[in-house]
This record gives C-alpha cells, sequence and structure tokens, in this order.
C-alpha cells in the first residue's frame, strides 16, 4: 500500500491571503527541444537523466551508472535523491512520471515513488511472492515491475521472470503477458517492453524487444541483429535507435518499426553513460557522443541540433 506523503508541519508558518501566489497557468507542451544544462560544480559534466517539461525539476547523476542520484529545483540547491534507509555506496535509479513531479526511486530491489512537492516518499509493495523487482514509470501512472531470476550476458544464469502491472489507485496488481525472459523493463505507451535475450550463451548476439500490450497479446517488436550498444525504443513504440557492434564500429541507425526501413545516422562513438535518448513525444532522438558532444535528429535522420556538450536534456517548449 503506498503511504501517505509527506507533508508541512503544522507549525509552519500559514501565509496571509494576500500574499498567496495565484493559482499557476498549466505548462502545455507544444514540442520538445534538446538544452544544454549547466549544472553546478562539482557536477558540471553530469549525467542528465531526466527533466519535468517545464523544466523546474532536473534529475541527475554523476559520470558512472553507481554514482549517487541528485535533484536541481528550479532557484534552489542540489540535493540528494535517498530513500528512506538507503545503503551509502548502494546504486540509486530515478525516472520520472510524466506528470513531471513525482519520481519512481528504486534500490537494491525496493521502489518509492517520491513527491518533488511535498519532499516525501511513499513504498511501493512488492508484487506477490517477490523480494526483488526492477520497477518503471508508465505514461498513465501506474508502474510496471519484473521480478525473478534474471541471466545477464557477463555472467549467464537462468532467467525465470514475470512482468506485473501495479495501479497505485486501487493498490493492486495483475500479471501481464506470458513472457518469462525478460531481462530489462522499457514504459511505452501501448503497454511495457521487455528486453528478451535469446542467445543460449548470453554474449549479445541475439536481442529482441518485446511488447506486452494492453490486450494480453505478446508481440515481437524488434529483432537486432549481431552486437549492439546503446540501443533506445521511441515512447510510442514507433522507432527505435540502436549502435551496431562494440563501440558503435558498425554504425549508429534509426528504424521505423512500422516500415523496417533502416536510416544511418553519423557515425561515432556513442558515450555509454550517456547514450541515445527518445524526444517524450518520439518525434526526435539525441545521440550523446563519446567525444563530448550531442545531437538531435529528426525521424528522417535530419540533424536539427548540435551542442558541443554532453550535459543535455529533453525540456518541453510551450
Amino acid at each position: 500500500m503506498l503511504a501517505g506523503a509527506i507533508g508541512a508541519c503544522s507549525s509552519d508558518p500559514v501565509p496571509s491571503i494576500a500574499s498567496r501566489s495565484p493559482t499557476p497557468t498549466p505548462f502545455v507542451v507544444a514540442s520538445w527541444e534538446l538544452r544544454e544544462v549547466q549544472l553546478p560544480g562539482p557536477h558540471d559534466r553530469a549525467v542528465i537523466t531526466d527533466v519535468s517539461p517545464d523544466g523546474t525539476l532536473i534529475v541527475f547523476r554523476d559520470a558512472r551508472v553507481y554514482d549517487p542520484q541528485y535533484l536541481l529545483r528550479a532557484g534552489a540547491a542540489v540535493s540528494p535523491l535517498a530513500p528512506p534507509g538507503h545503503t551509502p555506496g548502494a546504486p540509486v535509479w530515478v525516472e520520472m512520471f510524466g506528470d513531471g513531479h513525482r519520481l519512481l526511486v528504486q534500490e537494491q530491489g525496493a521502489g518509492w515513488v517520491y513527491d518533488a512537492a511535498t519532499n516525501g516518499f511513499a513504498s511501493i509493495p512488492q508484487p506477490p511472492n517477490a523480494t526483488d523487482t526492477e520497477f518503471a514509470p508508465l505514461p498513465d501512472g501506474r508502474i510496471g515491475a519484473l521480478t525473478g531470476s534474471r541471466a545477464s550476458f557477463e555472467f549467464g544464469g537462468i532467467t525465470d521472470t514475470r512482468v506485473w502491472l501495479y495501479d497505485p489507485s486501487s493498490e493492486r496488481y495483475e500479471q501481464l503477458g506470458s513472457r518469462h525472459d525478460a531481462i530489462s523493463l522499457i514504459s511505452i505507451v501501448a503497454g511495457i517492453a521487455v528486453l528478451v535475450d535469446m542467445s543460449p550463451s548470453h554474449d549479445n548476439s541475439e536481442w529482441v524487444v518485446v511488447v506486452l500490450g494492453w490486450d494480453g497479446v505478446d508481440r515481437d517488436l524488434y529483432h537486432f541483429n549481431g552486437s549492439v550498444q546503446n540501443f533506445a525504443l521511441a515512447p510510442d513504440a514507433s522507432h527505435i535507435a540502436f549502435s551496431r557492434e562494440a563501440a558503435g564500429l558498425g554504425g549508429n541507425w534509426l528504424v521505423d518499426l512500422a516500415t523496417g526501413s533502416e536510416t544511418r545516422l553519423p557515425d561515432g562513438a556513442i558515450d555509454p553513460e550517456r547514450g541515445m535518448r527518445f524526444s517524450p513525444d518520439g518525434t526526435q532522438v539525441a545521440l550523446i557522443f563519446a567525444d563530448g558532444h550531442s545531437e538531435a535528429y529528426d525521424l528522417d535522420g535530419s540533424t536539427l541540433t548540435s551542442i558541443a556538450s554532453p550535459t543535455v536534456g529533453w525540456f518541453g517548449v510551450p
């Protein structure tokens, strides 16, 4: 059960009616734009993982995957995003919900919903018979969950997973789809996508992206041919971007999943920590290159934006 968010103390001063600010005008996104983010030192080359549509909240971590996660609020200081009972040194994973003020925070198989408006953490219950779960925020506010043993490309192992859908309003889980071989979750509008390792020896030679639709039907979306690195799936599952071979030596590609047509994007090694990212509406894709610059492309491969920095994020434009 999701606990109530932490509110202000009753002793906090209450502003007078005259000093209360008017109701803010809702921020409506007309388009998305890749922008450089100026972070305060010593975070000036951090990895931006999420930006709220209005740009008032920026989630980032320092260069390495296992570095701590931070939240930067407009006009405020940087604050660490550490869930209750945080273990120092344990990796924390953070993703933003579509409402732009709630974050899904994960650490060591447990999950919380963090409300930036109240600075409160609410624990997410574990799915049935599970103690170690990977969670993913969905566009409609529900939460995807992956449980069970997962193989890895580095160490092999046995994969026997279940995919779940959690509805905070009803506080109930339901099992989604019939796949038992997922190694990670991907949130999309049409359901939940899972990455499946079909290679017998778990050698990164046969990845498949499968969509578990709301209609209960599992659908293979894309088979990667050969070794891939740094892939991203558009939120509407219309396109996929990826680098072929280690260090992208086989080129960077954008695939239209409805037609199967491939567009080659400019060559260049992709930063392994920053990778590729689609805009929230799926109409652009950003590549963050290892040489320290970033570029945004339209779905026909045309260059829209080039920024001489790897520290970038997608911002909504009203």
